[in-house]
């Protein structure tokens, strides 16, 4: 299964098979854990599986997160320093994980961070200057949690992405390009992602959340970041799908009032 096609049955699996994968597998992953594709590669940054989910879970609390509680056989564990763009970068970066997950059967679930890093000595050493960031859960589904394809997500109408166009102004590929961003994953669901279309370029941002919202769940600006790397994943892969030439960049020059800006899609 390709990444394109992937986002069509990628899902948030709550609940998973007992079994743990094969070592086969998880060999497999390892290799791509190591060559993932990155938004930032000056920012220091590192992921560490974490095969005995059943520890982890005894270490921090059976993993509480934004989604509550999550038990699974394997979870990454996502580190970086603080630096420019460390948050978006993991979530750009991290999804295509996801998906090369999603790809091979293998179920996700992306987990904000519930649990502070001293719970984590006995199970990683995280490199100097570097502080967890988020967890994703993995492992076999379990029953009712298939991956089969989706046809219509639980997501937002086209209208609600666009900020200088009406849906009726969009070309087929534009439809197209917007429907593998609204698929991405987001915190609650939020699905933050704006984007404005110029000519030959799509530029994106995000919309930050309320001080309501930010009050109530404390992590959420770090996991609203994140959501932005996800988000620009889903557009360069479906971008990829769609035009024969595109590549990603950051303008620092791009801003919108009440939007935080991640990055440009160059068709």
């Amino acid at each position: 299964m390709e990444l394109y096609e992937a986002i069509f049955h990628r899902r948030s699996v709550r609940k998973y098979s007992e079994s743990s994968l094969s070592e086969e597998k998880l060999s497999e992953i390892r290799e791509f854990l190591t060559d993932r594709p990155r938004l930032y590669p000056n920012v220091s940054s590192d992921v560490t599986l974490a095969e005995n989910g059943e520890e982890l879970q005894r270490n921090i609390s059976g993993i509480i997160s934004d989604y509550g509680k999550v038990r699974s056989p394997h979870y990454l564990i996502v580190s970086s320093e603080e630096e420019e763009g460390h948050l978006a970068d993991i979530g750009y970066s991290l999804e295509y994980v996801v998906l090369q997950l999603t790809s091979m059967g293998i179920g996700t679930c992306w987990l904000g961070k519930g649990f502070k890093d001293e719970e984590l000595e006995n199970l990683v050493n995280l490199p100097e200057a570097q502080e967890s960031r988020a967890l994703i859960a993995f492992g076999p589904p379990g029953p009712g949690q298939e991956l089969a394809r989706i046809e219509e997500p639980h997501r937002k109408s086209l209208k609600h992405f666009l900020l200088d166009k009406r849906e009726g102004q969009l070309d087929e590929k534009e439809r197209k390009l917007i429907d593998g961003l609204r698929r991405a994953p987001s915190a609650i669901n939020g699905q933050p992602w704006r984007i404005s279309i110029e000519q030959e370029i799509v530029h994106m941002f995000i919309e930050l959340r309320s001080r309501i919202t930010r009050t109530l769940i404390g992590n959420m600006m770090t996991m609203n970041k994140i959501d932005g790397g996800i988000g620009l994943s889903h557009l360069e892969i479906t971008g990829r799908n769609l035009w024969d030439d595109i590549s990603i960049q950051s303008d620092s020059e791009v801003n919108m009032d009440g939007l935080q800006y991640i990055g440009s899609l160059n068709i």
